[in-house]
């Protein structure tokens, strides 16, 4: 990991792998890697960012992106085996650099504005074809089934799905009934569109028992009703009580392997610095 500040410029003929942390502000960023395979970038405030890794495959890459000043050039490809978005802006537009990938984790935040949720909406009507796809949405006001049914009418090909799911203290107060958000339509909330043929496995990370968190489980089961396996990891400190596994195997299906309780030992798959306090 290398904290930067100021101008940088990196080639190497063998170089791997390359973590950047952005700690300033800087107008270049000029990486010339052959053999680079790996890349996470923490903040990218560089007026002007060219990547150059024809072997590129896996990209973490966390805050802003912009087409426009933000380039993989020198043969990187469009497919990767990993891309992890962790973004804080309104516009992931890193999510239409790249057709593939074989696993995509997103970690999206959806401001409590009105005009969050459309932006939203239009930024992630595309995602990269993947077939495992992790999710964890951190959403303040707005709907968080209607989001992830969203995400998951884009990705109607993947084999397992990951769900990590945000706690916060914030008050959940929404005006989106009041102002007719696209997120409370009824159209957003049918599950009969989201086609999940593919589907095998389901696994829930830091599952507190919640009213919201058994909706998320039961919406699962709604999408796709004979799934091989779902997995119920718990947070920290939290029993799950006998009521709300009954909750859970009332809407499972029989052919369906149902593990619940086990401990959310799962890393976290976003950005976990001090500015980013995502749980």
């Amino acid at each position: 990991m290398l904290d930067v500040d100021g101008d940088v410029s990196i080639h190497s003929a063998t170089l791997e792998r390359l973590a950047l942390r952005v700690v300033g502000v800087g107008n270049r960023l000029d990486v010339a890697a052959p053999s680079l395979e790996w890349l996470q970038v923490h903040g990218c405030d560089y007026e002007e960012a060219r990547i150059a890794a024809p072997m590129l495959t896996e990209v973490e890459w966390d805050d802003n992106y912009d087409p426009a000043r933000h380039r993989f050039t020198g043969g990187t490809g469009r497919r990767l085996d990993r891309l992890a978005v962790t973004q804080w802006s309104q516009m992931p537009q890193l999510l239409e650099r790249f057709d593939a990938a074989d696993q995509l984790s997103l970690h999206l935040v959806i401001p409590p504005f009105p005009n969050a949720y459309p932006i939203f909406l239009e930024n992630t009507r595309k995602l990269p074809k993947c077939k495992a796809l992790t999710v964890g949405l951190k959403v303040v006001a707005h709907s968080i089934k209607s989001s992830l049914l969203h995400l998951l009418k884009q990705c109607g090909v993947i084999t397992k799905l990951e769900i990590e799911l945000i706690h916060h203290n914030a008050p959940k107060v929404s005006l989106c009934e009041f102002l007719h958000c696209p997120c409370v339509q009824q159209e957003m909330l049918k599950t009969d569109n989201v086609t999940l043929d593919l589907l095998e496995e389901v696994e829930f990370h830091f599952f507190t028992g919640s009213d919201e968190d058994v909706d998320l489980v039961k919406l699962l089961f709604m999408c796709k009703k004979a799934l091989k396996k779902m997995v119920i990891n718990v947070a920290d400190d939290v029993a799950i009580s006998d009521v709300v596994h009954e909750k859970i195997k009332s809407f499972s299906h029989p052919s369906t392997t149902l593990e619940i309780g086990g401990p959310s030992s799962h890393k976290r798959d976003v950005c976990r610095c001090k500015e980013h306090d995502w749980y």
